[in-house]
């Protein structure tokens, strides 16, 4: 078995033991004595071994040898130590678990307690750390720019265009020639609205909406006609593939388009002309969809408003009032008038989107009001309102409509697709959700299963517990990814479902518009490297979300920075071999209760049974129980909050 010889890529876990990820095969484990200086994401050559396990024995991997390095810049924080003539790069900790040993003469003009990035040297297996040497200053630890920049250069993510991208955007005319209108559906008079975030800048769609004769609406899902712009194989098409899709920190978007295409030429803007691809709908009152065709359009938008002023025109006409004006809103009353009846139409669509099937989660997102100098003053959840839903659905419907054309014309397509979760994640679930007084039933069929999940999360809804429920139902689900295969899309509870709707931000909807338009006019679209294009925006997307969160955690770790002693009430939300995590109920920050937090060596942790066990005094604190808890200190270097537990 020692002579047996298998590649992989490594993937390092928080307590710095790592597994072997093989294709087709189950991961396989490595103790981190027997890394061997493989870092994440590496390929290496690793040998077997079997190795004691408490009673029993099991195969493990031990490296023998790194293929490829997936990395070999780092960012963190220099530690100068002049008198002993050497430093070292302290890095987040996690996934690198080794910082960096560099020398004076390669410190490239950092100072102490600058963020900086390094560059792998070398590492020989007998030394504890890798040698590097300074490339880059970030700047000061612990400010915002820095600590911005190093998410970025981390995730390689860069906020600036390459010039020849920026000279092919900047000679995009604004204007429409009047050729390019005659060749679309001119819907310059229909009554046109856009609803999105109050910040939002780059607004990829619009609905418009009319009364026909028959008693049926047209409701147009009006969106940017990126594709006019871009020409496939260009440098700005190159640069929009290469990033495939804007990222969102807490305080900024990268976007995948240079503004003057994401924020200006592309942007569906009120009392401005715009090219668009349409999916129009002739629809009842009662949510059935008549007909429904394609087509591309010039629009108008006759009002921008924010999901606050579409909310508070809707809870008005639940009243009985119909509202004509919003301070500070230019619309036509049409458009106040238009919105009730959108709502209305699209709650029936939702109705019935989830008695077929779809996954009823109700996942909370943490928001920050920042300073001047963003500095965060409050932290708090965002509620999602029936104006976020109404969009959804009527986005939903045109993201579907559009696969479900490409998939009868049998022809290859960009799907956004969600596989079946995993049985044991279910059943794990399962048990877990038993502890609050909740059934949750996963021996029936597919369908059984949903219904079963939906009843739970509907009855979890309002208890303290909500949040972290949803959280975990999400994390037993398989992660939704772009593909050329149609296995349908089980959160949304379609059989084809495709990404259509936002292509000035993701990059499948790009190739999505493409296709669809060539298989409109009947002729073949290029599919050339359509799956490999397929997996590589799964992985941006991946990396996206990845430093979104951890700019949400720094922010968090800032906010609570400042209220070192202050208590709040929390919900314990996992369990690890060192303690408990505790989120905050009002506004979602995570810290660590440490063992050490309690002040005595009889605490126990039982993992396998999700609780921690005070043995002096016989308390015990399981997954999902309230605590009050005490903020004790924040490191922002490793974006750590460790809480002290309030006894009772």
């Amino acid at each position: 078995m020692k002579d047996k010889k298998i590649i992989g890529i490594i993937d390092i876990a928080k307590n710095g033991h790592a597994y072997l990820i093989r294709e087709d095969e189950d991961d396989l484990f490595i103790h981190k004595k027997r890394l061997f200086n493989a870092l994440n994401g590496d390929t290496v050559s690793v040998g077997l071994i079997t190795a004691e396990k408490g009673k029993d024995s099991e195969v493990q991997g031990s490296v023998s040898e790194i293929k490829i390095r997936k990395q070999t810049e780092f960012s963190g924080i220099i530690d100068i130590n002049k008198e002993k003539g050497f430093s070292f790069v302290r890095t987040a900790g996690g996934k690198m678990p080794v910082d960096f040993y560099v020398p004076l003469e390669q410190l490239n003009g950092a100072k102490d307690g600058d963020v900086v990035v390094v560059k792998l040297h070398r590492w020989y297996k007998k030394d504890k750390s890798p040698r590097g040497n300074v490339i880059r200053v970030l700047g000061k630890s612990e400010t915002h720019e820095t600590e911005m920049g190093a998410i970025m250069f981390k995730h390689n993510i860069d906020y600036s265009f390459p010039e020849d991208v920026m000279k092919e955007a900047e000679a995009i005319p604004v204007e429409i020639p009047e050729n390019d209108i005659l060749k679309r559906r001119d819907m310059r008079n229909d009554l046109t609205l856009t609803i999105d975030p109050d910040s939002a800048k780059d607004f990829d769609d619009a609905i418009s909406f009319k009364k026909l004769d028959n008693g049926n609406y047209e409701v147009g899902v009006h969106i940017a006609d990126v594709t006019h712009y871009i020409r496939p194989g260009s440098p700005l098409d190159k640069e929009a593939l290469d990033r495939a899709t804007s990222v969102y920190l807490v305080d900024r978007c990268i976007p995948m388009l240079p503004e003057r295409l994401s924020n200006g030429i592309c942007s569906l803007r009120p009392n401005e002309d715009k090219l668009t691809f349409s999916v129009i709908f002739e629809i009842t009152s009662e949510g059935v969809i008549v007909k429904h065709n394609f087509k591309k359009t010039v629009i108008n938008s006759d009002a921008r408003f924010s999901y606050e002023q579409a909310q508070e025109v809707i809870v008005a006409a639940k009243s009985g009032v119909q509202l004509t004006a919003i301070q500070g809103l230019k619309a036509p009353q049409e458009a106040f008038e238009c919105i009730p009846v959108l709502n209305d139409i699209a709650k029936k669509v939702r109705a019935k989107r989830f008695k077929n099937g779809a996954v009823s989660f109700h996942r909370k997102e943490p928001q920050f009001i920042l300073d001047d100098n963003n500095v965060p003053v409050d932290v708090f959840f965002h509620e999602s309102a029936d104006a976020h839903e109404l969009i959804e659905e009527y986005m939903l419907l045109a993201n579907k409509y559009v696969a479900t054309y490409a998939h009868g014309l049998t022809k290859p397509y960009v799907y956004r697709t969600h596989d079946l979760p995993n049985q044991d994640k279910l059943q794990e679930l399962s048990v877990f959700v038993n502890q609050f007084g909740y059934t949750f039933n996963t021996g029936g069929n597919t369908e059984q299963t949903k219904e079963s999940l939906n009843e739970m999360l509907k009855e979890a809804q309002g208890s303290g517990e909500e949040a972290m429920i949803s959280t975990l139902s999400i994390r037993s689900m398989s992660k939704a990814v772009y593909s050329t295969q149609i296995i349908g899309h089980y959160g949304l509870g379609f059989k084809h479902y495709s990404h259509f709707t936002s292509p000035i931000r993701r990059y499948p909807d790009v190739i999505a518009h493409r296709l669809l338009w060539q298989y409109v006019q009947g002729k073949n679209g290029d599919i050339s490297k359509l799956r490999d294009n397929c997996e590589h925006c799964s992985d941006m997307e991946n990396r996206a979300a990845k430093a979104q969160r951890e700019s949400i955690k720094y922010k968090q770790c800032e906010y609570l920075s400042k209220r070192i002693g202050e208590k709040f009430k929390g919900i314990i939300s996992s369990v690890t071999d060192f303690g408990v995590f505790v989120e905050i109920i009002e506004n979602g920050c995570d810290g660590l209760l440490t063992k050490d937090s309690f002040n005595n060596e009889n605490i126990h942790v039982d993992v396998e049974n999700f609780c921690m066990n005070n043995f002096n005094n016989g308390d015990s604190y399981r997954l999902g129980d309230e605590v009050m808890i005490q903020v004790n200190k924040v490191n922002m270097g490793r974006k750590q909050i460790d809480f002290k537990i309030l006894l009772n």
